[in-house]
């Protein structure tokens, strides 16, 4: 008697396939979680600005949060090397002080550093870390608090000079009282030079549309992690003041004004600062921004 052979039926079929796709997104899921808290790939934008004579090269790192890429950040201090800045910005949370200030000595080897305050870091001097504040410049980082330096970059043929500043504050321009930032704002954007704003949450810049009201060509932020968790199209889910998909959690952003166009980068950290969710489908963000000259200027 013939052997008789029992062929799947669709419902079995089904359920295989549906089966094999849950598979593949929990594997997805693993490989995107393990990147997102481990890879370090720089991200690269340029902004043709008017005004540059010769192209300077910015690396902004921000959003540290005490962790650590190789034995005291080796991987990251060599990606940075390589990328053979002018000039290395830094928004990094309090973290671990000790690493972070061995990794900004590091870093000073290779570019002068410009260091712009968050919450993390005013948290933590409100916490009995005043020591914060010495320990950094002890490492030759400038700290940028409120206030601003004009940067000149010697070139054999022809230099270039750029004012960078940093603030902390929301930067909201009709507030009913004279603010902090609202006065340095003003000394900041008395210039001809190209000004370039650390500020460490551009909430009240972005999403607030601020930026308009401010005479600043570059804006470069942070504190978003970019989300945490990222979706293809909608972007970062977690935003501002409990919204969800922020605009602007990451990337770069261009306002075309009467004045002329302003820019604004927001980098989405390298560390998280939460356990849970942890980062997905966002990759620690090794920002390098080149600012080159408009054919125009």
């Amino acid at each position: 008697m013939a052997a008789k052979i029992r062929r799947s039926s669709a419902a079995s079929r089904a359920r295989m396939s549906i089966l094999t796709i849950i598979c593949l997104a929990v594997v997805a899921s693993l490989v995107s979680t393990f990147l997102s808290d481990w890879m370090l790939k720089p991200n690269y934008y340029t902004i043709k600005q008017p005004g540059i004579t010769r192209s300077v090269r910015i690396v902004q790192l921000s959003d540290l949060y005490g962790k650590s890429f190789g034995k005291e950040n080796a991987r990251l201090i060599e990606a940075v090397s390589i990328l053979k800045p002018d000039i290395i910005d830094e928004f990094s949370g309090d973290g671990e002080v000790d690493l972070l200030c061995s990794t900004l000595s590091a870093f000073r080897e290779i570019a002068p550093v410009y260091y712009a305050m968050g919450d993390q870091e005013r948290g933590f001097i409100a916490n009995g870390g005043e020591s914060l504040v010495k320990k950094i410049k002890d490492t030759g980082t400038k700290i940028l608090d409120y206030t601003f330096e004009d940067v000149k970059f010697e070139r054999e043929i022809v230099g270039q000079s750029i004012r960078i500043g940093g603030v902390y504050g929301m930067l909201y321009k009709d507030n009913v009282s004279y603010g902090k930032e609202q006065e340095f704002m003003n000394k900041f954007t008395k210039t001809d030079l190209v000004t370039i704003l650390l500020t460490h949450d551009g909430t009240g810049l972005l999403n607030y549309g601020n930026i308009k009201k401010w005479d600043v060509d570059i804006t470069l932020s942070g504190h978003t992690i970019g989300g945490v968790v990222r979706f293809p199209v909608a972007g970062g889910l977690f935003g501002i003041n409990g919204q969800f998909f922020s605009e602007y959690s990451k990337g770069m952003f261009t306002f075309e004004e009467e004045g002329g166009k302003k820019t604004a980068i927001v980098n989405a950290g390298l560390g998280n600062d939460r356990e849970i969710p942890m980062r997905f489908n966002n990759f620690p963000d090794l920002v390098c921004i080149d600012i080159e000259r408009a054919l125009d200027s």
